[in-house]
């Protein structure tokens, strides 16, 4: 079988390859909740958005509506295209509000991709 070289480059790209194990829960929240979702003025249990402070935030994403995108499921395991939580840290133009975190786009494509694969990999509580 041959492997296409733009298919080989896209997945070092995203640092994927088949022995990589997908992230866990817990490296995407320490990794992307924590230092970006967090703090203070967002996610932190005080706010009436989703709280993303603690590990139980899988709880309150995965295949759940969204509390300001009725019809939107903010995580769909196996479907991170299709996934609000994806559709909002790219900033896609059908959300609601603007892209997270703020500045609108302020996450690194890294981070992102550590999200899509977890959520690619079935978002798994860990």
């Amino acid at each position: 079988m041959k492997i296409s070289p733009w298919l080989l480059l896209g997945f070092v790209a995203t640092g994927c390859t088949s022995d990589d194990p997908p992230p866990t829960l817990e490296e995407i929240q320490l990794e992307v909740f924590n230092k970006s979702c967090g703090f203070s003025s967002c996610h932190n249990g005080e706010s009436y958005l989703l709280d993303l402070s603690t590990i139980t935030a899988s709880a309150a994403m995965v295949d759940q509506e969204s509390a300001r995108a009725p019809n939107e499921i903010f995580v769909i395991p196996g479907d991170p295209d299709n996934s609000y939580l994806i559709k909002k840290l790219e900033g896609e133009e059908s959300i609601i509000d603007e892209a997270m975190p703020p500045p609108a786009g302020g996450l690194e494509d890294s981070k992102i991709a550590m999200v899509r694969d977890w959520i690619a990999a079935g978002a798994l509580s860990d």
